[in-house]
């Protein structure tokens, strides 16, 4: 899974990510409605890409790590992931997430990797439906 964009590349996560997504996912202003508590150690963050590698190779999709082309930085993620447990009477369904280090807020990056992931997801994945969730 690679996808591109005009500012953005969105590809698998690698062991290397996991600084720049503890920065991420430590952030309480970025958990503040997740529903799960900032992380407070990086290996915390190595565990999340360990867990988000074997989504791929499971379900063959997973969350998809964001870099901003122009400076090369990963500044959060988005993608797909196949939910395999019931939802509101539905199961097995792909949703799609995203979630971005504040800096990088307010600049559109989300409304445009959202994009890319939906086109991947209906034409690549043939996706009938696709849900997001707040």
């Amino acid at each position: 899974m690679y996808l591109e964009t005009q500012r953005l590349i969105l590809r698998k996560f690698e062991e290397t990510d996991a600084e720049r997504l503890f920065l991420l996912d430590s952030d309480p202003e970025v958990m503040k409605y997740i529903g799960v508590p900032p992380l407070s150690d990086i290996t915390e963050s190595e565990n999340v890409i360990k867990m988000i590698q074997q989504q791929y190779l499971d379900n063959g999709v997973g969350r998809l790590a964001v870099i901003e082309k122009e400076s090369g930085l990963l500044i959060g993620w988005s993608g797909l992931k196949l939910i395999t447990q019931e939802i509101n009477g539905y199961n097995n369904i792909y949703d799609l997430g995203y979630r971005f280090i504040p800096e990088y807020w307010g600049k559109g990056y989300a409304l445009e990797s959202a994009k890319a992931s939906l086109d991947f997801g209906f034409h690549h994945l043939k996706a009938e439906t696709i849900y997001a969730h707040a």
